[in-house]
């Protein structure tokens, strides 16, 4: 009996195997191998003739893709079997900072744009949200691995993991450092004096200075193409809608420009300054445009049911951003930024 149930087992196993499915993950994909899971955070090259994001669509973990803008091109260039994702590109497009948990926890990696030279650069932390200076020398990136209690602190290094250094230390998490567009300050939010803020400090570290300073949630700022100015999200508690406002650097004209934004992987200015994406949640999550005072507003994805993350391309004239219909996965798709010439390019088409 024993041996009947273990040749019956045995055959199962061979019956299973062959019906797994085998792939070169070195070849280039179709636009219509899906398998698995939302594709998100698209991001435009510097040349934007390809989009870089991340997926699960092949199991259970995270992955990083790109494509060209006209579907050609679908490349998964990473692959092991834990999460890589919250990723940068380098100004000039030769390589990616990303985040990974193959071998230890959520580390730092780099890697050429083609997926090639994949290089760890930090060890034994908790990384996550990595940006690429300016000039593209050095990595600005947030972790909580090297903190007795457990709390988010801000960082720097070389693009090749050397010189690391600690910019912040206070006993509350530090979040979503960005850099200026010069290179010359960093934005962040933070909790250190009770609430969250929006702080803005030298790339040194140097310079500390408070730009919000009340009992609103404010927190994932990014600054404007001129450095003038800087966006963030703010919540009110006991309130459902979150706003998009709008700082200036120094503190001053604290405005709110969008009530109901919702979560996505970003938002993002136009190149000239002029406009601003966000995603808002209603019945269903569209996409709008408006200017960046405020006016202006437009829904630019009306007819689908569900969009965000969006970004715009490098010459403005294009966005990117992630969409699917009820029920259905993300997908990465791109249109004019009028919104009109919708495609999506990673599986179906409308």
């Amino acid at each position: 009996m024993k041996r009947t149930i273990s040749i019956l087992c045995v055959l199962l196993l061979v019956f299973a195997v062959s019906c797994i499915r085998v792939k070169d993950i070195n070849a280039p994909c179709s636009n219509n191998e899906l398998e698995w899971g939302n594709d998100l955070g698209p991001q435009f090259s510097p040349d934007g003739q390809t989009l870089y994001f991340y997926s699960w669509r092949e199991g259970r973990q995270d992955d990083i893709y790109k494509i060209r803008t006209d579907g050609s091109d679908f490349t998964k260039l990473t692959d092991n079997p834990e999460d890589d994702s919250m990723f940068d590109i380098s100004p000039n497009g030769s390589f990616l900072a990303y985040v990974s948990s193959y071998l230890d926890r959520r580390n730092i990696w780099l890697m050429n744009s083609d997926g090639s030279n994949k290089t760890r650069l930090t060890y034994g932390g908790m990384e996550a949200n990595p940006k690429i200076s300016p000039d593209g020398s050095q990595i600005l990136f947030q972790s909580y691995g090297y903190d007795y209690y457990g709390n988010w602190k801000i960082f720097t290094m070389d693009v090749d993991g050397q010189n690391q250094v600690q910019l912040t230390d206070s006993f509350s998490s530090d979040h979503f450092p960005q850099y200026s567009p010069d290179g010359m300050k960093i934005c962040f939010d933070s909790a250190r004096s009770g609430e969250f803020e929006i702080y803005i400090m030298n790339t040194d570290g140097s310079g500390l200075v408070q730009l919000t300073d009340d009992e609103v949630i404010n927190r994932e700022p990014i600054f404007s193409p001129d450095g003038s100015q800087i966006v963030f999200l703010r919540s009110y508690y006991g309130e459902g809608s979150t706003y998009v406002a709008i700082i200036d650097v120094d503190g001053n004209n604290l405005a709110e420009l969008a009530e109901g934004y919702h979560g996505g992987e970003t938002d993002s200015f136009s190149p000239d300054g002029t406009k601003l994406l966000y995603s808002s949640l209603g019945w269903q999550e569209y996409i709008y445009i408006i200017d960046r005072d405020g006016k202006n507003k437009q829904n630019l994805t009306p007819e689908l049911y569900d969009s965000c993350c969006p970004a715009f391309s490098p010459d403005g004239l294009k966005i990117a951003f992630c969409t699917g219909a009820e029920d259905e996965y993300l997908r990465i798709a791109i249109m004019d930024a009028d919104g009109s010439n919708k495609q999506i390019l990673t599986d179906f088409e409308f």
